[in-house]
């Protein structure tokens, strides 16, 4: 994996992984965003949680590169190793969805 990628928590509640590939004084500027959902699912163990990963702005737009106003985020983390090799997929998948 060539970038790191992080989690943004915004401020309307949702979670996002990306990669960040500038920050400035106003603004994130990021790329290969998803919207991270966790699905609790009963099961005959108990509840597992998992993890949902779905296009964030891209059903919406063609463009993959986006400008975050910084004050819109209310959080912002180091992805782990876990989420980041799935979201690096997810994302190669969607890349090669779109072409």
């Amino acid at each position: 994996m060539d970038k790191k990628y992080d989690i943004l928590k915004m401020n309307n509640g949702e979670d996002v992984i990306c990669k960040i590939t500038k920050t400035t004084d106003s603004h994130y500027v990021i790329s290969d965003a998803l919207k991270m959902e966790s699905i609790s699912k009963l099961t005959g163990r108990g509840f597992m949680e998992t993890l949902a990963l779905s296009r964030w702005l891209q059903p919406f737009t063609e463009e993959t590169v986006h400008e975050i106003p910084i004050d819109s985020v209310c959080l912002k983390l180091d992805a782990s190793v876990g989420p980041v090799s799935y979201t690096h997929l997810r994302a190669h998948e969607t890349k090669a969805n779109l072409v």
